[in-house]
């Protein structure tokens, strides 16, 4: 083989490990950007979990709120068994209750059509 010969093999093996690198590079890019896509986009992701934070959140929200809730309820069940003149004023507001003596006036409003 010749000087020559040998040059210009070398240049080419050199060429072809230099598109054999682009190749791998071009290729280990796609599967990066594929396995990218699939984490944030998968049932298991990034979408799914910005989604479960959020839900998440609401439901807590919602169960403050409802220990709130749950806590009047606990205030007022305790002033019924205690307080005889809250009792009266509980059952005249929600049940609509009057004594014996008394008159109950509902005035019924119209709707203005």
């Amino acid at each position: 083989m010749t000087i020559r010969n040998a040059s210009r093999q070398q240049k080419t093996t050199q060429s072809e490990n230099r598109i054999n690198a682009k190749v791998i590079s071009i290729a280990l890019s796609i599967i990066l950007f594929l396995i990218l896509i699939w984490d944030i986009t998968s049932p298991y992701g990034l979408w799914k979990y910005y989604h479960l934070r959020r839900e998440k959140d609401i439901i807590f929200n919602a169960n403050v709120q409802l220990d709130k809730k749950n806590q009047k309820l606990k205030d007022t069940i305790a002033m019924l068994k205690s307080n005889p003149k809250f009792q009266e004023k509980w059952i005249r507001k929600n049940l609509g209750w009057v004594k014996s003596n008394e008159l109950l006036f509902v005035f019924i409003s119209r709707d203005s059509n």
